[in-house]
Formats: structure tokens, sequence, C-alpha cells
């Protein structure tokens, strides 16, 4: 197929060339001309001495024409060098400007584009699909930095995140961190609206009736939490009882190793959880048998007293998953057969 005729345009102005062809022709035969006249044959008169076993004095004449012939050597390099040079300068024009050219269709195309901007509502859905993951595991202070990027592109963008409240469902309290108390936890839970959170929460430090009383009133959007809080701290969660509707999975450690006299938090709080699925306890956090939905749990990772262990396997029979952390609560314990 021939190629069509190129177009010129000046102001409103189009101007066909009719013989792009012939331009066509006329460049590539002077380019050819000169490239093939780099490849010009240099013969050397002393060619029979160059392939030879052993090594030849030269004479003054043959001298003379050995430094005639590297001479022209050097020549025909610096026109190969010189040619190289200059083509790769078309080169980079030819890119620079068809560059050029590939910006200015763009903006032509978007004359004819049947959308301008994205409408918000398929924005925030794009986003909330590019979030990553909130993972228990992963959750922690830079967990809400790829939301805070997207509020930073424009101003539109910035709107559609901040009213997009699936973009800040992960909570991450670390109280020895924290700089303005819980300024950033408040913000995402204000921005996360009545979505389910995803909450991790530290503290060992002295109790603090802020952070209670900030968990307390987010526990009815609990969806998976993980709380590595001192005893105290567990015990004056107890007010959340009965107000955990949401509640999927929780992890509960502590750095204070168990001992027969650690003072124990008996959870209780999570007895009354319709969707809780899955639970792991590290000590001193015992639970009573009564104080979990065993019957409803698929995976358990956390310590069972000995006395419990046979009613254990007998409720927990929705078990998928399971590790026992086998707690003798004194020397004298009797297993009975559960009836």
């Amino acid at each position: 197929m021939p190629p069509s005729p190129c177009l010129f345009y000046s102001g409103t102005q189009q101007v066909t060339n009719t013989s792009p062809d012939l331009d066509a022709d006329i460049f590539f035969q002077e380019f050819s001309a000169r490239i093939s006249h780099l490849h010009r044959p240099l013969v050397s008169p002393l060619e029979h001495l160059l392939y030879g076993m052993s090594r030849h004095c030269a004479t003054p004449e043959e001298n003379v024409q050995i430094r005639q012939v590297i001479g022209d050597i050097h020549g025909r390099m610096q026109e190969i060098a010189c040619a190289a040079s200059q083509i790769e300068r078309l080169h980079k024009s030819l890119v620079d400007e068809h560059e050029k050219m590939e910006e200015l269709s763009r903006k032509h195309l978007v004359l004819i584009a049947p959308v301008w901007k994205v409408p918000p509502e398929i924005l925030s859905y794009i986003f909330t699909l590019s979030a990553p993951p909130s993972s228990l595991s992963e959750l922690d202070e830079e967990s809400s930095n790829p939301s805070l990027v997207l509020t930073h592109v424009n101003r539109y963008w910035r709107n559609v995140a901040l009213s997009t409240p699936q973009l800040w469902t992960a909570i991450y309290i670390d109280a020895p961190t924290l700089q303005h108390e819980l300024c950033v936890p408040k913000l995402l839970a204000e921005r996360s609206g009545n979505y389910p959170l995803t909450v991790r929460a530290y503290h060992h430090r002295a109790y603090s009736e802020e952070i209670i009383e900030f968990l307390a009133s987010l526990s009815p959007r609990w969806e998976h939490v993980a709380l590595d809080l001192c005893v105290e701290m567990m015990e004056g969660l107890r007010g959340i009882q009965g107000r955990l509707p949401s509640l999927r999975s929780v992890e509960l450690t502590s750095v204070v190793r168990w001992r027969y006299d650690t003072p124990r938090a008996h959870l209780g709080f999570f007895s009354n959880t319709p969707l809780l699925r899955h639970m792991a306890i590290a000590s001193p956090f015992i639970p009573e048998f009564r104080a979990l939905p065993w019957q409803q749990l698929t995976s358990y990772d956390g310590p069972v007293s000995v006395a419990d262990i046979p009613r254990f396997f007998k409720l927990g029979h929705n078990l998928q998953e399971c590790f026992i952390q086998p707690m003798r609560m004194s020397s004298n314990q009797t297993l009975y057969r559960p009836d």
C-alpha cells in the first residue's frame, strides 16, 4: 500500500505535499550514497606482508607507504565517526519530534473524548480496589500512607479520597509513639464513617482511660482486632460486652509471662459475639471456659485449662484449625470424661 500524502498545517490552512515519494527517494539516495562512500575499498599496497609468519623489516620506501596507509585508515575512521555522530543526532531529533507529535495528538484526542473526568463514584471504587488489604499482621503506623498519597494528587482526588470511608478503616494505636495523643486514630475513625474497622492497639504503660474510652467507642464497628495490652487495660474493656456485633477475629497478646499467681483477664466480654470465628490468645489472658462461643469458632490458638480440654473438643465441632496451650491451674486437677 503506497504511503498517504504528508500533511503540513499552517494556521487554519491545510497544504498537501503531492510528491512525498519523490522527496523520500532523493533523501534515501543521498543517504545511501554517503554510506556507500564510507564502504569504498581501502587497498594496502603491502597487504601481502600482513599475514606473513615472519617479521618483515620495511625498507625506507615501504615505510613511507605504511605511514600513508595508516593516515588513510585514520581518515576513514574519522569519516565513519562523523557520519555516526550525525546519524545519532538525526535519530534523536526524529525521536524528539515523534514525541512532540504524540503529545499534540493526545491533546487533540481530548477534544473528542466522550468523558472528560472520571465520575467520583467510579474513582472512589477504583481507590478501594487499589487500596492494600488491612491485614492484622501487617497493620502499623504506615498502613494509612497509601490512602494519604491519594489526597496529595490534586483537589479533586483529595475530596474523593476523603469521602471514601473504606480507605480509612485500618486504625493503629501505639501509645508510646503517639505525638498528639489519639489525634490520628480519631481522625481515621471519623473518616471511616460507619464501616467495619481493623484495629491494632499496643499499650503497656500506665492505665489510660482515654485509650479505653476510644477503643470502647469503636467496639460496635470492630471487625478484626489485635490487642497487645496489659491486664489492667484488658479489664478496663469490660464495658464492650454485648457491643461486638461485627467482630470476626480477635488476637490478644501480652509481654507478661504467665505464672500461677499472675492476675488473669477472663475475657467474658467476648461471649456474645455472633460473627466471631477466629481467636488467638497469649498469656496471661486465660479465658474461663464459658467466656468464649466455642460452638461457632473455626480457628483457635490459645490456652485451655487442662480440666476443660474434654469439653473444649466436645463443643468445638466447627474448628478447622486448633492450637492448644494446656494450662494446669493447680497440681491436683483431675480430668473427667464429659457426659
